[in-house]
């Protein structure tokens, strides 16, 4: 702070958390994105990769995609998911490079309603077009509260409604405008 000209935040929380010690030098506030080229739409991909996960039209998938991190507030997400996958209908895909803390954060969980793979990040756009919910769930401290999670661009950009808590106070605000 006391080197800089200028400060570039990815939330406005993280501005009003670092801004005193900036004193008068100006905040830019610039959350996190993601590339529309890489990230979109698309029903034929959708349906390829609902037809490869073996989704029919009647379920709906309900994708984690992120990491086995405790800031993630896993305890709460691990009850979530129990509450998903005991919903009639329900599939639940986690995507992560943990698969063995995945695996063991869904022990318990039907075998039917859950599946737990790593994906490369060129298959991403794909596994998003084919769910119907996005899942974006951070423990309640201060670190996620200032945070500015890619994901949610990603998600918003393949159109899912996201499923999430207060964790991350601006995707909390933005799910509350849209």
């Amino acid at each position: 702070a006391r080197g800089c000209h200028a400060a570039i935040m990815v939330s406005e929380e993280l501005g009003a958390v670092v801004k005193p010690q900036l004193g008068a030098k100006p905040v830019a506030v610039i959350p996190s994105c993601a590339s529309e080229r890489l990230f979109h739409f698309d029903p034929a991909l959708r349906k390829t990769v609902r037809g490869r996960l073996q989704i029919t039209d009647p379920q709906r998938l309900i994708v984690y995609a992120g990491s086995m991190a405790p800031h993630q507030g896993l305890p709460q997400l691990q009850a979530l998911l129990e509450r998903l996958a005991g919903e009639p209908g329900v599939k639940l895909l986690i995507i992560t490079p943990q698969i063995h803390e995945a695996a063991c954060l869904v022990q318990g969980l039907p075998p039917e309603a859950v599946q737990v793979i790593s994906a490369a990040f060129e298959e991403m756009n794909g596994f998003l077009c084919a769910a119907d919910f996005g899942i974006l769930w951070r423990a309640t401290d201060s670190t996620n509260r200032v945070a500015s999670p890619v994901k949610m661009a990603e998600y918003a950009l393949t159109g899912l409604p996201v499923i999430l808590n207060q964790g991350v106070l601006q995707a909390w605000e933005w799910a509350g405008e849209i």
